[in-house]
């Protein structure tokens, strides 16, 4: 650094960057980028020279220059991006079946976009489960209906090197976004919705029940009701009631309720 800076020097001696780890204040924010910048000097109303900087946008200084007075310098700096800022891209972790059904295994490609539209977050504070539904349609235009379920699970401390610059501690924890997703030909929206909400109350519970078995009686097991005559009850918390109406096979009865309210020559 002896001469870069521009001094001059002396024997046996040298001029060196030094770094520390930063403290818990500013952890999430590192420097990223160290840099030299060279003064221009100005004369100001009062007849004294001093060293003027045009800083890059997004840089910061240490104010304290070093070199000769003909040729000051000081030492800039940029501040890295917060992971906390950041977006990450969204994939399927575990599926059932694993073996995709007849026509939806372009669907189950898709989920995760539908799922995290705008990529997975990470939050310091935990956030409240949210739900909502979605329609994939194909080429042939047949269309896939999906219900998910957000919610926060807690990052372990030993993946924080896999985050980058940030501090995982258990007074300071770290979360992270995952998904239930249910998919379906059938568009059981407010009772998929109501399914994937009973998951997550018995995954948080003490429950001795097994999550895949929950899953594998929903998928497996539960019949599809026949239009406008049978109904089908599945109890795996709450009841939930799986109905069709007659002239509308692909609908629920509790997702075609508000319709009936409108009148026909309504527009």
């Amino acid at each position: 650094m002896t001469e870069i800076l521009g001094f001059e020097k002396e024997a046996g001696s040298n001029i060196v960057l030094c770094y520390k780890n930063q403290n818990k204040k500013n952890y999430d924010t590192p420097l990223e980028e160290i840099g030299i910048t060279v003064a221009e000097k100005r004369t100001d109303q009062t007849g004294v020279e001093k060293g003027h900087i045009n800083l890059v946008k997004g840089y910061e200084i240490i104010k304290r220059h070093y070199g000769r007075k003909e040729n000051i310098r000081f030492l800039t700096f940029k501040r890295g991006h917060n992971v906390l800022d950041n977006r990450y891209a969204a994939h399927v972790s575990d599926k059932y079946p694993i073996k995709s059904i007849k026509g939806a295994s372009e669907a189950s490609d898709a989920v995760a976009m539908f799922c995290f539209p705008k990529g997975i977050t990470l939050s310091r504070e935990m956030r409240e489960p949210a739900a909502f539904s979605f329609v994939l349609t194909k080429e042939d235009g047949a269309r896939i209906y999906g219900t998910t379920l957000i919610f926060d699970e807690e990052v372990p401390i030993e993946n924080a090197d896999q985050l980058g610059h940030i501090e995982i501690t258990n007074t300071k924890p770290l979360y992270t976004q995952k998904a239930l997703c249910l998919i379906s030909h059938y568009a059981f929206l407010p009772e998929f919705r109501e399914a994937l909400k009973q998951i997550y109350q018995i995954h948080l519970s003490k429950n001795d029940l097994p999550i895949e078995r929950i899953i594998c009686n929903l998928v497996d097991e539960t019949p599809i009701p026949v239009k406008g005559k049978t109904a089908v009850l599945v109890e795996f918390g709450q009841p939930i009631l799986f109905q069709r109406p007659l002239n509308y096979p692909l609908i629920s009865v509790r997702s075609f309720k508000p319709f009936l309210i409108l009148s026909r020559n309504q527009r």
